[in-house]
């Protein structure tokens, strides 16, 4: 893996790095917490909606959660993301 750039301070990272040396920024890799919480959001409101959390209500969030957490997974695996 190459080495990253801190788009703040252009300090050299190395990939695995979790702050930045030079201004303290953060790096997330990988899938953002708030897509997490609106799949979650999501399902669980599909899930509400079809006959108040019958069978088809708990199959249904489970199939968006699990289709959903590997949809995400895949979207974002090449996501690197610097916060200050």
């Amino acid at each position: 893996m190459s080495d990253l750039t801190c788009p703040h301070c252009h300090t050299e990272l190395p990939h695995s790095a979790n702050t930045c040396h030079g201004c303290q920024a953060e790096v997330e890799y990988g899938v953002p917490s708030s897509a997490f919480i609106l799949l979650l959001i999501t399902a669980i409101f599909i899930g509400v909606a079809t006959r108040n959390m019958s069978l088809g209500g708990w199959v249904a969030l489970t199939a968006i959660l699990v289709c959903g957490s590997v949809a995400l997974t895949s979207l974002f695996a090449n996501r690197i993301a610097f916060k200050r």
